[in-house]
């Protein structure tokens, strides 16, 4: 492809493709390796909507590694530079913005990307039911959720898997965490059993400690405390060896909930485990991914611009 023995088009989309597959399989370090080798090559060679395709797989990988400034910035310049070429696909660097301003805890941002997105028919999951639990909506963000994973959306697009357990998978573990919130002991294992078996039929680190966080949240609801803490270890570790802080974090939340839900040894399996893991996330996201500070509105601007302004 880098030989010039393709033309550009063919050459954009074929090395965007690959960073697709290996953002479904979990696996940001293969997608950082390609990512930056189609960075270096449209410097002179892109032209179209390849450069921002491009942007749209820099904003993913900064949404993992941070800062989520920069991820935010990326995203909005890929919308502005992919709203003349795509229709449909516009959905996905929509998505993704709304993914990067969830994690900066920017609520009412999230939001209005995810809404657009959708009215043009494209999947905001797992991020608009991530969203609901974030304002405090489980319920809803369980019901959604649930039937994204009964009913998956049946339309073609190559930025994501085309169905199976790839598709299932990020679904799976928004479920798992969603679950863990509500102290829904039963379908946060029935997710962390899927995601093991998912896990297994691929050779991804990612995907294993998505399995692997899924399962500590089912052992602490059980009030299994030593294999909920060396499961949730094996996530963190995993994770920051992928430079992935925010996800590092995430299993790491899970510590503190079960040293203290060590306490409630009179409560059956599951009583308050949850509701101190959901306590402890907050604080351990502050301390544990600086890199991602929350949103701070401009002086000026309200809550739902960005979207509305450069993209939609």
């Amino acid at each position: 492809m880098l030989a010039g023995q393709v033309d550009p088009l063919t050459t954009g989309m074929m090395l965007c493709e690959v960073i697709c597959a290996a953002q479904a399989l979990s696996m940001p370090e293969l997608a950082r390796e390609w990512t930056d080798l189609m960075e270096h090559w449209r410097g002179g060679a892109a032209f179209g909507g390849i450069h921002g395709r491009c942007r749209v797989h820099r904003a993913e990988l900064l949404r993992i590694t941070g800062p989520c400034d920069a991820a935010e910035a990326e995203a909005l310049t890929a919308c502005a530079e992919l709203r003349p070429w795509m229709r449909r696909e516009y959905g996905w660097p929509l998505v993704e913005l709304g993914m990067i301003r969830l994690r900066k805890g920017d609520l009412a941002g999230a939001e209005d990307a995810f809404v657009v997105a959708e009215r043009i028919a494209w999947s905001a999951q797992p991020g608009i039911s991530l969203l609901r639990l974030a304002q405090g909506d489980a319920a809803t963000a369980a019901a959604l959720m649930a039937d994204a994973i009964a009913h998956p959306v049946d339309i073609p697009w190559k930025e994501r898997p085309p169905s199976g357990d790839l598709r299932a998978a990020p679904l799976l573990d928004a479920q798992s965490a969603i679950a863990a919130a509500r102290a829904d002991l039963q379908t946060c294992e029935s997710a962390a059993r899927e995601l093991a078996r998912i896990s297994s039929q691929f050779p991804s680190r990612g995907l294993a400690a998505s399995a692997s966080l899924a399962q500590a949240r089912a052992a602490l609801l059980r009030d299994e405390y030593a294999d909920a803490r060396r499961l949730a270890l094996e996530a963190a570790r995993t994770w920051a060896e992928l430079e992935a802080p925010f996800e590092s974090a995430l299993a790491r939340a899970a510590l503190p909930a079960i040293a203290t839900a060590r306490g409630f040894s009179g409560m059956r399996p599951g009583a308050g485990s949850a509701t101190t893991a959901q306590r402890a996330m907050p604080r351990t996201f502050r301390r544990g991914w600086r890199a991602c500070p929350p949103a701070r509105p401009s002086p000026g601007r309200g809550p739902r611009s960005g979207v509305t302004e450069q993209c939609a």
